[in-house]
């Protein structure tokens, strides 16, 4: 049940990174049913005569499309959260170099008091 309320909230949120999470884990989800599915049909396939019919070589291919799947989903997120962290890392050192008159929790304006509290 957090899975799935987790996901809602991704999809909810409406952002680039959450869009990019909502990606990898639809696209991950996907690929591991699909795998199951292919192990079924081959355990039904032994199960049935004992001998293993079905085409692996075509299921091999499967798989690693799946793969590449996973693979290209993830790309966006990683590069993506790269190019944040070194954005966050630029505007923190600009913000503490530049100007004091920024809050460090939530990079929100905080004007300067003088010595009454008045802004």
């Amino acid at each position: 049940m957090k899975f799935i309320n987790y996901l809602k909230s991704l999809a909810e949120a409406n952002s680039g990174q959450s869009s990019k999470a909502f990606a990898v884990l639809a696209s991950t989800l996907i690929s591991f049913i699909t795998g199951l599915v292919l192990c079924f049909a081959i355990s039904y396939d032994v199960y049935v005569d004992g001998v293993v019919d079905s085409n692996l070589e075509d299921m091999g291919i499967l798989m690693l499309c799946m793969g590449g799947f996973v693979g290209g989903s993830s790309i966006s997120k990683i590069f993506g959260d790269q190019a944040e962290s070194r954005a966050d890392r630029h505007r923190h050192a600009y913000i503490h170099d530049n100007n004091s008159n920024y809050n460090d929790s939530d990079d929100d304006f905080v004007p300067n008091e003088d010595e009454e509290g008045q802004p």
